[in-house]
């Protein structure tokens, strides 16, 4: 284990409970818990701020990960959902009525 530098005091269990909260609470709230906590905590305890910004930045970084794998799923659904020759006849040339037994007429679905 590392000396702490000078200067640099322990945590105390109500920073350390409220830096878990930061983590915890973005399953539940999304990005605005651990953005109120550091913007009500970053002038009381860097320790508290800085697991707060940690949890906030991960949870940015996820949603444009999934942002970006949206966009790329897109177009081959789209292509999937254009070439389905089923599909085609669906949209484009008829309305029958929906099969019962299967749903292979989902363009992305599985």
């Amino acid at each position: 284990m590392q000396a702490a530098p000078v200067g640099a005091s322990e945590p105390t269990p109500d920073e350390r409970t409220t830096a878990m909260l930061a983590h915890v609470l973005t399953i539940f709230a999304g990005f605005i818990a651990p953005l109120i906590i550091y913007l009500a905590k970053r002038r009381d305890s860097r320790f508290v701020a800085f697991h707060a910004m940690q949890a906030l930045l991960w949870h940015l970084w996820m949603l444009a990960l999934y942002f970006v794998g949206a966009i790329g799923s897109s177009p081959s659904c789209l292509r999937r959902a254009f070439s389905n020759s089923r599909f085609r006849r669906l949209v484009l040339v008829q309305r029958p009525r929906l099969p019962h037994s299967s749903l292979d007429f989902l363009p992305c679905g599985s």
